[in-house]
């Protein structure tokens, strides 16, 4: 019987691209992707890594949807004084992001809900969900995108990872931004929005 919050969470080592040694990561069960790197976030993790984009070395980065934090990770595998700010609607991947990124901001929010009243990001990243139980909807994604006007800083940009069949131009054009794809591999694309 667990009775103590503590007693859900596991730390195992993960294999991180961006770190040289396994990584003993926080988890939980029900939190996206519990104990593993999905391939998604992994490819997303990767081009940021590999490209990653032009920051001020002070940049305010947004992990929107942080899951346990793992691409807030990989932003700080290669730019240690970016200030993280990682939100996520779920209170127990919150809490594994805190024990996996300690200095950063984590935000309890549903979407942009809560994070409007902060400063906008230089760079939002992303693996939104595209799915309410069994049901696919493309709401969130739609949401994301909506809320860059606000949301991210004037010359900023947005990346994020979905599935290749997603007509994401579509919803791009809707918000009159810019789209291109910087990765196409697998059933992934990862996007760069401006």
């Amino acid at each position: 019987l667990k009775l103590d919050l503590d007693d859900w969470f596991t730390s195992q080592p993960l294999e991180l691209p961006w770190h040289p040694q396994p990584v003993a990561w926080t988890s939980c069960p029900g939190i996206f992707a519990h104990g593993r790197l999905d391939a998604g976030t992994e490819l997303l993790a990767r081009t940021l890594t590999l490209s990653p984009p032009t920051l001020r070395g002070d940049a305010r980065v947004l992990d929107w949807g942080s899951g346990s934090g793992l691409l807030a990770d990989a932003v700080r595998s290669w730019n240690a004084r970016a200030e993280l700010t990682l939100a996520d609607l779920d209170q127990l991947a919150l809490e594994a992001a805190r024990r996996n990124v300690p200095e950063s901001v984590c935000v309890h929010s549903d979407g942009w809900q809560g994070l409007l009243d902060h400063e906008p990001w230089q760079l939002v990243i992303a693996n939104p969900p595209y799915h309410r139980g069994k049901s696919e909807s493309l709401d969130e994604v739609a949401a994301l995108l909506a809320g860059l006007d606000a949301g991210l800083q004037r010359g900023g940009e947005l990346r994020m990872v979905v599935q290749r069949r997603l007509p994401i131009e579509a919803l791009v054009d809707r918000v009159r931004r810019r789209a291109e794809t910087l990765v196409d591999e697998g059933p992934f694309r990862v996007w760069r929005v401006q």
